[in-house]
């Protein structure tokens, strides 16, 4: 496989729940864009971001 992740670029989609099993099937990080405007909110209040459950950027394992 000839990439590094996969973006999911929808707001009107409830995804957050299977975003870490979508990630072990595929292998790889998968970023949804609701995913990552939670991931900059928090880190614009200065809160830690360690979520399990809802993929690698909000559990602090991709450093993309």
């Amino acid at each position: 496989m000839d990439c590094d992740g996969l973006l999911i670029s929808c707001a009107g989609i409830q995804i957050a729940s299977v975003l870490a099993p979508i990630e072990q099937d595929f292998g790889r990080p998968v970023i949804a864009s609701n995913q990552a405007l939670v991931w900059h909110c928090l880190r614009l209040l200065g809160l830690p971001d360690r979520q399990v459950g809802f993929g690698a950027l909000l559990a602090g394992q991709f450093d993309g």
